[in-house]
């Protein structure tokens, strides 16, 4: 791991490792600012870029989706171990060294460790670490790729810093990333004091203090126009032939490099989309244009794209064009909407569009004997000769933009001769294809627009799009889902990710299939937002999904808690669109000194809210096997539940409940079967029984599970358990599957007789010894006595 070293003016942050005095890194705090102090940062945040480590807004939660391929990859085991966090890293990001990973799974066991100290009980250690990796992939890879370096990677946080956000830095900053925190709160950095222990804060004589509107964003955006308006502007008059085109395109090319280190840089989408990287690009062709391509974006990018050439740059023998991959997405609910929105846009402007979706289709058999090609001995030869196969006669400067475009990018292709023909041929089909959809008509400075719906996922499509940036065409590569692969690289590319992803689907075409919200029902949603994010306040059954978590406890425990609304429960925790759900999953065995009578008046205090009650055995009844039962064999798949097939066999009668929780009983079903928790799943085919209980849960238990609202009243199952008779595997399935929907879970046993646990792989419910162990005790009418002690009196004074 490594120390902080004390910093002794802001500009050593940009000595190397070797230079400073420790060998250490630096981590500081700015909470005011002079016009020294600015000139740093503008410094820093260049660098800071460089590592993608410029953090302006809050680092998003993990969601849904984001979490599963977690437990995927990783599992959902947890040990406060250091080798844990070892090979757990080790699995999860497996671009980093030996080194690398070591240092960070010692930062993340130091902070994780300072939790646990703190009395942090290890549900929400689990949950943090879980965070914490998963903001290691998602947000910090490319930065933790640069660990170990003589230049340590830089990370500039700007604004208020929350309390998980604050450990990060220290894992990070232990890891061995420089960190400058940007602090624009009154009272300190985070919601816990002690973190700012880990931050040297920088004392600044007579400085200002940093305002909510300060940016260094917005300072160096800018600096960086004005720039690049000096930059352009002394280029009138440039013309390009074939016979000085090279020469030209070098000299041209380092000037403009040695500018472009002062001013390009990762261009950060203004408002909610700040984080886009800007690759510019400057190159000639044998016409008298400068194909410019993504030099003048600088706001966001759907908009930027629908800019006629006038408003995109003053130069008329420059095109400005575009080459774009836009990965996951900003808003799921408004994504598709926005986007055929856009399409649709283009097209109202004249702006011509082409749409490819998730593959380009190869090339036919004809299209292929299309191509003229003979014997070639070298690279160079070849492509000479074989570029003479792209015509476009009804316009030649289209034609000559094409042919460039194509032997540069191919020049720049490695492999062997007979390796590059057969990409060459390839991609020759495919402009020849696409080129007459894109120019039905030639207008310079009218670009078409090329969209690709996916991911490239091969090496000539991404050749593909390459040659296409090199020419008059707008290009975007879309792909919505996260978990599909991209193999489009390029310096010229401008690079977006979002941090939410959607499965990709076909692209929207009719307007009638997507919903719109009006500005009311928007306006509606940011006050959701605003009322009921972070405030403990919570929109009837606001979340889709919930993670049940035993709460152990004292027997007294249980009946204080019992009653309460989930949030009110000790560790329950939000996270994006699910909850923690503190349950209780407790077995009371024995009869306290007090006698029956007392026992039974206790028992009844626990018929509150929704319940259902089971006196002894069995649970399920042995009812005849259904037509669903007798194909439940069809219904999994290689350890995968096949949820289509269930719901669309003819007996399934779940369609009723309402679509979310339908996905959530299959989840927790899907969870159940994989656990392991029943004998006999995989072996003795348990998990087929499994499956025909959960399909076969009775009306007043659907009901129930219908209205269940994650944040409000536990729904609960109250057993008791007098006699020796038997509960059935069926039975342990029941309560297990109950326990897993969060259901609370409470089993009253005056013997101690082993009930449904029997069936279970590992312990199941927290036990609570209370007395001596009595037999043969009959069971009263218990709702009655619960409605004796819910008289006046009690209602009077809100017993229960």
């Amino acid at each position: 791991m490594f120390e902080r070293e004390n910093l002794i003016e802001l500009y050593d942050y940009f000595k190397g490792y070797n230079e400073r005095e420790n060998k250490g890194v630096f981590f500081c705090r700015l909470t005011c600012y002079d016009h020294n102090v600015e000139k740093f940062l503008l410094s820093y945040f260049s660098d800071a870029r460089k590592f993608n480590g410029y953090i302006r807004e809050k680092i998003k939660n993990p969601d849904r989706r984001q979490l599963s391929f977690f437990e995927e990859n990783v599992g959902n085991a947890f040990e406060m171990e250091l080798s844990f966090f070892n090979n757990s890293i080790k699995k999860w990001l497996p671009r980093l060294n030996t080194v690398q990973i070591k240092n960070i799974s010692e930062a993340l066991f130091f902070v994780l460790k300072n939790l646990a100290d703190e009395g942090k009980n290890v549900n929400i250690i689990k949950n943090t670490y879980i965070k914490f990796m998963c903001w290691f992939y998602y947000k910090f890879e490319q930065i933790l790729s640069f660990l170990g370096n003589n230049n340590p990677p830089k990370i500039l946080y700007e604004g208020k810093m929350s309390d998980y956000e604050a450990k990060m830095m220290i894992i990070l900053s232990k890891s061995g990333c420089d960190i400058v925190v940007v602090d624009k709160s009154q009272n300190g950095t985070t919601t816990n004091p002690n973190d700012l222990k880990y931050a040297q804060l920088v004392q600044v004589s007579n400085g200002k203090t940093f305002e909510e509107s300060y940016s260094v964003f917005d300072i160096a955006m800018k600096k960086s126009t004005n720039e690049k308006q000096n930059d352009f502007g002394g280029r009138k008059g440039i013309t390009l032939t074939s016979r000085n085109s090279q020469a030209l395109r070098t000299d041209l090319g380092n000037a403009q490099e040695a500018k472009a280190q002062q001013r390009r840089m990762n261009i950060q989408i203004a408002g909610e989309r700040k984080d886009c990287h800007e690759k510019a690009s400057s190159a000639k062709n044998e016409l008298n244009y400068i194909i410019s391509t993504n030099t003048w974006i600088f706001g966001e990018l759907w908009q930027e794209s629908l800019k006629s050439h006038d408003k995109r740059g003053d130069e008329k023998n420059y095109v400005y064009n575009m080459f774009v991959r836009i990965r996951g997405v900003d808003e799921k609910d408004e994504y598709l909407k926005e986007l055929l929105k856009w399409k649709i846009k283009l097209e109202s402007i004249s702006r011509t569009t082409l749409l490819i979706e998730k593959k380009i289709p190869m090339p036919e058999f004809s299209e292929v004997n299309a191509v003229a090609r003979t014997q070639y001995s070298t690279v160079a030869q070849m492509l000479s000769s074989i570029s003479s196969n792209i015509k476009f006669p009804k316009c030649k400067d289209i034609e000559d933009f094409v042919k460039k475009a194509f032997v540069d990018v191919m020049s720049e292709t490695n492999g062997s001769l007979n390796i590059l023909i057969n990409k060459a041929v390839c991609v020759l089909c495919w402009i020849n294809r696409y080129i007459p959809q894109l120019f039905t008509q030639w207008n310079i400075h009218e670009y078409p627009v090329l969209i690709f719906y996916g991911g490239c996922s091969s090496d000539n499509e991404a050749l593909f799009f390459k040659i296409m940036s090199k020419t008059p065409v707008d290009v975007f590569v879309i792909c919505p889902d996260l978990n599909v692969k991209c193999c489009l690289e390029d310096k010229f590319l401008f690079d977006k990710t979002y941090e939410n992803s959607i499965p990709l689907e076909s692209f929207p075409k009719d307007i009638e299939n997507i919903s719109f919200k009006t500005a009311a029902y928007n306006a509606e949603r940011d006050l959701d937002t605003i009322i009921y994010k972070d405030t403990g306040i919570y929109r009837n059954r606001q979340f889709k999904r919930a993670v049940p978590v035993k709460i152990h406890t004292t027997y007294e425990e249980v009946g204080i808690l019992w009653g309460q609304d989930a949030n009110y429960r000790p560790d329950f925790e939000v996270f994006d669109d699910k909850v923690m759900l503190p349950v209780i999953c407790s077995k009371v065995s024995g009869v306290p000194d007090g006698g029956q009578w007392k026992y039974w008046n206790s028992v009844a205090d626990f018929l509150d809210g929704n319940f259902i009650l089971f006196r002894n055995a069995p649970i399920v009844s042995r009812d005849p096997e259904s037509r669903i039962k007798a194909d439940v064999s069809k219904f999994i798949d290689k350890n995968v539940l096949q949820i289509e097939k269930i719901k669309l066999h003819p007996s399934y009668k779940y369609s009723f409940i309402r679509e979310d929780m339908q996905d959530y009983m299959f989840d927790k079903l899907n969870q159940l079967i994989n656990s392991g928790l029943i004998k006999g799943t995989f072996s003795n085919g348990a998990e087929y029984l499994i499956i025909s209980t959960a399909l076969s849960l009775e009306m007043n238990v659907l009901r129930i599970i219908q209205k269940f609202d994650f944040t409000k009243k536990v729904p609960k199952i109250l057993m008791v358990n007098t006699k020796e008779s038997q509960y059935s595997l069926e039975d342990s399935i029941y309560v297990a599957y109950m326990a897993a929907l969060g259901f609370d879970i409470l089993l009253f046993s005056p013997t101690g007789y082993q009930c449904v646990e029997r069936f279970y792989s590992k312990p199941f419910f927290v036990e609570h010894q209370i007395g001596e162990y009595v037999y043969d005790m009959k069971i009263p009418a218990l709702e009655e006595i619960a409605e004796k002690k819910d008289g006046f009196i009690n209602k009077l004074f809100g017993r229960r």
